[in-house]
């Protein structure tokens, strides 16, 4: 790109004249010994870190640790805790904890294919709707008859990706209607959703909405995150329970390996996840025994 004759013009004739371009080789130079600098600086900053963490005490008041589920990270959690084996509570037994959101995100990412093909007219309803400027105008004609305005709008989901997939069923189901009256008035639209896409779509938007919900208040900024997230970790588990036996088929099928994913999660995380909630004043274990007696086969 440095060395395409337009991009020299744009900088020399367009940002500043006095600017003296570089050739790529020098760019791939530069970066290297940049980044050959900053490797000595981080290699410098570790062998000071086992220092700070005794001045600091650190290695006595590391109860947990949470990361993604990645073969790096367990290398490394796994390496700190045979390290950390004489000084955290329990032997480590709470120490590793999985990160909760990204553990549900791939919980239900793997299975998307199964809940894509209830979804299809919906899907091209929203494309439709994004490249026909005709289809667009008939639809807000409707919305204004429906006195619809003010309601979301329609989003397109972005593939393998099914939060985006949630939203779009969200928004979608407050203009089912309108969708209806859509297809009387624009001959060109042909995706209208039949009635039982639209009970299938509806079970999808149920079946996702705890997720979705435990996914936004794992990624809350702002507030403590992990003492409030339990009843939701809790209410998907009940959840994936009562899938097994669920009248769609395609959740039947998709159940087994999602709960599969889950009690793994469920068996490392679960009673580190109790602790954080029992520590808060607010729950105690009044919650914890609320959800033990509901979830059949566990104990405290």
């Amino acid at each position: 790109m440095v060395d395409h004759e337009f991009f020299e013009y744009f900088v020399v004739n367009g940002l500043n004249p006095e600017f003296k371009l570089v050739s790529r080789n020098t760019v791939r130079s530069n970066i290297i010994k940049l980044h050959e600098e900053m490797k000595v600086k981080i290699y410098e900053m570790l062998k000071g870190l086992d220092c700070k963490i005794n001045d600091w005490n650190l290695d006595k008041k590391l109860f947990s640790m949470a990361v993604d589920n990645a073969a790096d990270n367990d290398s490394n959690v796994r390496h700190l805790k045979i390290w950390l084996s004489d000084r955290i509570p329990y032997a480590g037994e709470f120490f590793h904890v999985l990160h909760s959101a990204h553990i549900l995100n791939i919980i239900v990412q793997d299975e998307m294919d199964f809940m894509k093909p209830p979804l299809i007219n919906i899907r091209g309803t929203v494309r439709y709707l994004s490249k026909s400027p005709f289809g667009k105008q008939k639809f807000d004609q409707v919305v204004s008859q429906l006195k619809l305005q003010g309601k979301a709008q329609v989003p397109m989901d972005v593939p393998h990706m099914w939060n985006t997939m949630f939203d779009m069923i969200d928004a979608d189901l407050v203009y089912e209607e309108t969708f209806d009256r859509l297809a009387f008035i624009d001959k060109n639209y042909a995706f209208k959703p039949s009635e039982e896409e639209w009970i299938l779509a509806r079970s999808v938007h149920g079946y996702l909405k705890p997720f979705k919900d435990a996914t936004m208040y794992f990624s809350g900024t702002k507030f403590p995150t992990v003492n409030v997230c339990f009843p939701d970790i809790c209410d998907i588990k009940l959840q994936l329970i009562e899938w097994e036996n669920s009248s769609e088929e395609f959740i039947r099928v998709i159940e087994g390996p999602m709960r599969l994913k889950f009690s793994k999660f469920w068996d490392e995380c679960g009673s580190c996840l109790a602790i954080y909630l029992i520590l808060d004043p607010r729950f105690k274990m009044d919650i914890i025994e609320y959800y033990y007696d509901k979830l059949s086969g566990s104990e405290l």
